[in-house]
């Protein structure tokens, strides 16, 4: 919040990070303490946009670019496969 950057947006990154961000990440144990494990915040930076529109995305977003100029920009509906097993290659 210190950053020259943001100075003029405190109100909406205060909203934005310690409200919104903070309680998505939010978790409860067993005992019922509130653990807030911040280092599962990524940032992502865009390159030509203002402050204001940054926005939280829930979910993962990896921030990678187009390996060859034919390459879709969306991938809907997505399919992704998890794999419990090791594959030998």
């Amino acid at each position: 919040m210190s950053s020259k950057l943001i100075a003029g947006d405190n109100d909406f990154f205060a909203i934005l990070v310690f409200v919104d961000v903070v309680q998505a990440v939010k978790m409860t144990n067993a005992q019922g303490e509130v653990k807030c494990p911040i280092q599962e915040i990524n940032i992502l930076k865009a390159r030509g946009k203002s402050a204001r529109d940054s926005f939280l995305m829930n979910g993962y977003a990896s921030n990678i670019g187009h390996a060859a100029q034919g390459m879709p920009l969306r991938v809907a509906p997505p399919r992704i496969g998890c794999l419990d097993f090791f594959i030998f290659f």
